[in-house]
């Protein structure tokens, strides 16, 4: 009898192919924690930062400036690192003056007056938000300058924290006597820089449109967030510099990495991270066979630790929908990729179908995850009805192709399905009446009637014969 090809639905991600083109030989080695190829100076400064080591103690100057010339992306190696640390080293050595200072307030307005007359020496650039730039250039902005002060501040005694509004970020100084003074980095003359409601309804709107950042109000500044200093370089990993325009790939890839590997509970991290593995898998699976299953193998307990966030009953309804989207469509590419090994066919299975049984109707793209999802069941049941087939193992076919169609998952190939699975009636038909196995063949044209809505030949047959 004929057996009908069946066409599969396939999900491209809008990314140019000939970006996804890069050197990926060195990537998923086993000593790495990452999937990219991480150099020994990132290694070590993960080991820094991470885990037990982040809280042993305080981190120095030297610590914060590998963190911040690492949240750049463009350092990668130790000899890049200590080139500009030696820039930082000479101002340091060239102003001895400033650490003799007791006071704190005036060691911290001296600073930053120094900070801007030797190494802040080009331009303000909204857009650069690199430290390394910075220190390459002179040319910043309120992040970059933020960093760079922090990371001197350490260097001369003084203890400095991040302060981060939805359109700026500043200094904030912690004095010993209890105090706390904002610096505004971007400016000489930003030392206690007072921002009350008379600031917001006076000099705000000249002030921020000086600098072209969104106007903000007091409410905004009353909503501002004082974090660490570690914490306002790990913001810095996905900051202007590392956006699609200023930053290839690969290197977005890394970064992503970088920032989720450091911040393992930051929901913000994880949803970029899971966002760049999916382009991975997407475009791998695709066109490199050997580089998505090195892949798979390299998420598969990241993707293990994350699955409770979206395949449970106790899921929150309030969770971000945008983590939820990659990290479903991950998981619905990982059934498929287990569907391929014999021995985790039951594993690909449970999982495509807790995707679709979790899968919630108001996820945005919810129909290309159940797609990916169904596309993966709907191709094991083909290719192990085929290979059946093949064998003329009736039987063997005929309960494949039920055992699918009564999952009754949404299916452009359903009709299809359904003529081959009566096909294979007939053929088992065929068999037991050659056997003269009479009863036996008779029987299968009857259930064949009765499992399937439109069984046209099944019922000619078995008028055929007489009954």
């Amino acid at each position: 009898m004929r057996f009908f090809a069946i066409s599969l639905l396939f999900f491209c991600i809008t990314l140019q192919a000939d970006e996804l083109l890069i050197d990926r030989s060195n990537f998923g080695a086993s000593e790495q924690p990452a999937w990219t190829a991480l150099t020994d100076f990132e290694l070590q400064v993960l080991a820094r930062f991470q885990g037990p080591a982040k809280q042993v103690q305080r981190p120095s100057a030297q610590d914060l400036m590998a963190l911040f010339v690492l949240a750049s992306g463009d350092v990668r190696h130790r000899a890049q690192y200590r080139a500009l640390q030696d820039v930082i080293n000479a101002f340091v050595s060239e102003n001895q003056q400033i650490s003799l200072i007791d006071n704190e307030r005036e060691r911290g307005r001296e600073l930053l007056l120094a900070m801007h007359e030797q190494l802040l020496t080009s331009v303000y650039d909204e857009d650069q938000s690199a430290l390394s730039v910075l220190l390459r250039t002179g040319v910043y902005n309120c992040i970059s300058s933020a960093l760079l002060y922090i990371v001197l501040a350490e260097e001369f005694g003084l203890h400095a924290s991040g302060v981060i509004m939805p359109s700026h970020a500043f200094v904030q100084l912690s004095l010993l006597d209890g105090s706390d003074i904002e610096v505004e980095t971007t400016s000489a003359d930003g030392f206690n820089v007072i921002r009350d409601a008379q600031f917001f309804a006076e000099q705000a709107d000249d002030w921020f449109t000086e600098r072209r950042l969104l106007v903000a109000s007091y409410e905004d500044y009353e909503l501002r967030r004082v974090v660490s200093a570690t914490q306002l370089g790990l913001e810095n990993m996905w900051s202007q510099h590392v956006s699609e325009l200023r930053m290839p790939y690969a290197d977005r890839l890394r970064m992503a990495e970088l920032k989720g590997l450091l911040e393992p509970a930051e929901i913000e991290a994880q949803h970029n991270r899971l966002v760049y593995y999916y382009r991975e898998s997407d475009f791998l699976r695709r066109h490199d066979d050997r580089a998505w299953n090195q892949l798979m193998r390299r998420i598969a307990d990241f993707l293990q630790s994350n699955r409770s966030l979206v395949l449970s009953d106790d899921m929150s309804e309030t969770m971000d929908g945008d983590i939820r989207l990659p990290l479903f469509l991950l998981l619905a590419h990982q059934s498929a990729w287990f569907l391929r090994d014999e021995e985790s066919l039951n594993r690909g299975l449970q999982l495509a179908r807790d995707v679709i049984r979790y899968l919630p109707d108001d996820l945005r793209d919810a129909d290309i995850v159940y797609a990916s999802a169904q596309q993966a069941i709907e191709q094991f049941y083909l290719d192990s009805a085929y290979q059946q087939w093949q064998q003329r193992n009736w039987h063997r076919v005929i309960a494949l192709y039920q055992e699918y169609l009564d999952m009754e998952l949404r299916s452009g190939n359903r009709q299809a399905i359904e003529q081959n699975l009566e096909s294979a009636y007939l053929n088992s038909f065929q068999q037991y009446w050659f056997d003269e196995e009479r009863d036996e063949a008779l029987a299968q044209l009857q259930v064949c009637v009765i499992r399937l809505p439109a069984a046209d030949q099944c019922q000619a047959r078995l008028r055929e014969v007489g009954r």
